[in-house]
């Protein structure tokens, strides 16, 4: 659309609709069409519409890759955490970036076994995993960055000393057993990493030790900072369980 505003004298040659009754000696009493004239022309050009909307489409294409992809790892972490710890896991946010290999979350938490309390085992309320994109190609495998921010983990234990700790570490062991997980630790024990910069921040555990824990409040253990850097980089890099011992 292209709006043209054009200033003038009406009576003008170049204006098309300009009264020829009152060209010469208009009277006061006689009402002439104002100086200002609105002329609205409306372009409509089929060729140069395809391409606008070709490019929009062409500008959608990441932002729509980027919501499936970033959906689609929101199912697969819940999906992956109740296979491994066998309780209902949830995520609030999963952010994958396209251009490197770096991905974070918000709002983690895995629920407690049925029966052991309303707190979940395990929340977190950021994380950050950053690879060096080029070494998931190469050997060593660069973690440039592993932040983990407002972890709580609450440990309830009965007097038995069956404890919703116990139950889902029965399970992830459970789970480490199948063919698939064997083939898949024996791949990454072998694996030599160097890790950049490892985070930890406002680490909280709760220890619900019962009957006593009914009576009073349960204890907290606060850490308020872990920081470990530059693992593995003199040595040409460390196996996944010496990373595992650091941490």
């Amino acid at each position: 659309m292209i709006l043209r505003v054009i200033r003038g004298d009406p009576n003008s040659d170049r204006f098309p609709c300009r009264h020829h009754e009152n060209r010469t000696n208009p009277s006061s009493s006689q009402i002439h069409v104002s100086s200002l004239y609105l002329f609205i022309f409306v372009q409509r050009d089929p060729h140069k519409r395809s391409l606008h909307n070709n490019l929009l489409q062409f500008l959608a294409c990441p932002v729509r890759a980027s919501f499936f992809i970033n959906s689609w790892a929101e199912d697969a972490v819940e999906a992956s955490g109740l296979q491994t710890f066998g309780v209902p896991t949830r995520v609030a946010s999963v952010d994958i970036s396209m251009v490197s290999a770096r991905w974070s979350f918000t709002d983690l938490e895995v629920a407690s076994p049925p029966g052991y309390g309303p707190q979940n085992f395990m929340s977190m309320g950021s994380g950050v995993f950053d690879l060096g994109f080029r070494s998931m190609f190469f050997s060593p495998l660069v973690i440039q960055e592993l932040t983990l921010s407002d972890v709580q983990v609450n440990i309830d234990q009965r007097v038995d000393g069956t404890s919703n700790a116990k139950l889902i570490m029965e399970h992830i062991h459970k789970v480490s057993d199948s063919a698939a997980s064997k083939r898949f630790n024996e791949a990454l024990m072998n694996k030599k990493v160097t890790v950049d910069k490892i985070t930890f921040t406002n680490i909280v555990t709760r220890l619900c030790l019962h009957p006593s824990c009914d009576m009073s409040p349960p204890p907290y253990f606060v850490i308020k900072k872990v920081e470990v850097n530059d693992i593995g980089k003199k040595s040409g890099g460390v196996f996944v369980p010496d990373l595992f011992e650091i941490i």
